[in-house]
């Protein structure tokens, strides 16, 4: 509803409602041999079944008429105040039956140590205030457009888990205030170009849920076998991201650009990692643990300049990507922080002659590295170049041939 005599008045609300049913078996078989303790040899032969139902209502009111209610006429500089009201609710029921085959008795029995039910209960409630701030300029072959925008978040929840097995019965409570901002400028040059760029931040926060405070060990897969931390603390996740576009718009131009830049680095504190125990049987134990700070940082580009030339068309690509990250965890008791880096670029040459033949011819070059820092651990670095050629023919009429080559070459 909206009035615009009578900002008071304005206001939407959106309401959903979801509920599903879902049953599923999986069926696993294997063998655990070890060299050292023949003792600890074993066979699987597992029967999973899962009955899942699950409700959810949620809503969003969002009241237009906030800034006239708290400031009365007075404008705020132009600053846009928006108040949003968030609310979910939602309830999962998990009944998991697991049978392990007897080969005695030659039927399956119930494995009573994994087979559990469980009942999760979230309740969420979020208000959040948005102030925006946006500036216009135009002219008869221009115009700019600048926008800033800051939120503001109160993360109400209250999470209860009910299960047959009494160490997974909670009852928890949090609250969260978390942020996030962004800019926006665009400025378009009539019949020449267009330039835009943006930039953002934003912070939030997890909660571990009940499988990693108290995660029901299955051993099915000795080399990876959970172990769940009642310890665990919260994580708190800042992100920046930014990205910026040009293109030409000149219709009589014979060349056309296209470009584009974008990036984002993360930051990860108190961040949920593994602590792993190697057994001298092979065994694999992983314990969920918080670690120290993780990050990632991943940058992209892309570059497209084409040449128009009677009826064909000549166009040169070139694009890539580079990521590195920071992944902590433990091994065997060790600190350790696995560094990991990669990055891919690629150049494309395309050339059409009307409609009658397109002609490709591209080379690409990437390469991925890990290092670990705890002592003992081998680096890994791993460089491939391809090569590429293509031609696409259509002709005569209502026929099409087309053929590639390829060429990759790996070197460790």
């Amino acid at each position: 509803k909206s009035n615009r005599g009578d900002p008071l008045k304005g206001v939407n609300l959106q309401l959903n409602a979801r509920r599903s049913n879902m049953e599923s078996e999986r069926d696993v078989n294997n063998s655990f041999l070890s060299f050292i303790a023949p003792s600890q040899n074993k066979d699987h032969n597992r029967l999973y079944t899962t009955k899942n139902q699950t409700s959810t209502v949620s809503g969003t009111l969002d009241y237009h008429g906030f800034k006239r209610m708290l400031l009365g006429r007075y404008d705020l500089f132009g600053i846009q105040l928006s108040f949003s009201q968030w609310v979910n609710y939602s309830i999962q029921a998990d009944q998991i039956t697991v049978r392990d085959f007897d080969s005695t008795a030659k039927q399956y029995i119930a494995n009573n140590a994994i087979s559990n039910l469980n009942q999760r209960e979230i309740f969420e409630y979020t208000p959040s205030l948005t102030l925006t701030k946006s500036f216009f300029k135009w002219g008869d072959t221009y115009s700019r457009y600048f926008n800033v925008q800051t939120k503001f978040f109160k993360d109400i929840k209250r999470d209860r888990n009910g299960s047959s097995f009494s160490k997974r019965n909670l009852s928890r409570n949090f609250q969260f205030f978390r942020y996030e901002g962004n800019l926006n400028y665009n400025y378009h040059k009539r019949e020449k170009y267009q330039f835009n760029t943006n930039a953002g931040f934003s912070r939030n926060f997890n909660y571990p849920s009940i499988d990693q405070l108290y995660t029901i060990v299955d051993d099915v897969n000795a080399y990876e076998i959970r172990v769940g931390n009642p310890l665990l603390q919260d994580q708190i996740n800042d992100r920046v991201n930014f990205s910026v576009n040009f293109n030409t718009q000149n219709p009589e131009s014979v060349f056309t650009i296209n470009s584009s830049i974008n990036g984002g680095f993360s930051y990860n504190t108190n961040s949920v990692a593994d602590s792993i125990i190697n057994q001298p049987s092979g065994k694999r134990l992983t314990y969920f643990v918080n670690a120290d700070r993780r990050n990632n940082l991943n940058l992209g580009y892309n570059f497209s300049v084409a040449r128009k030339m009677d009826k064909s068309n000549l166009q040169l690509i070139l694009d890539g990507n580079y990521n590195r990250g920071k992944i902590p965890n433990y091994i065997d008791g060790f600190y350790n922080t696995s560094q990991t880096g990669s990055h891919f670029n690629q150049y494309r040459l395309q050339f059409t002659l009307r409609s009658l033949l397109v002609l490709n011819v591209g080379q690409g070059f990437q390469s991925y590295q890990s290092k670990q820092t705890a002592s003992g651990l081998m680096p890994f670095h791993n460089r491939s170049a391809s090569t590429k050629l293509g031609a696409v023919l259509h002709y005569p009429t209502n026929f099409t041939f087309s053929s590639t080559l390829d060429r990759l070459g790996n070197s460790i």
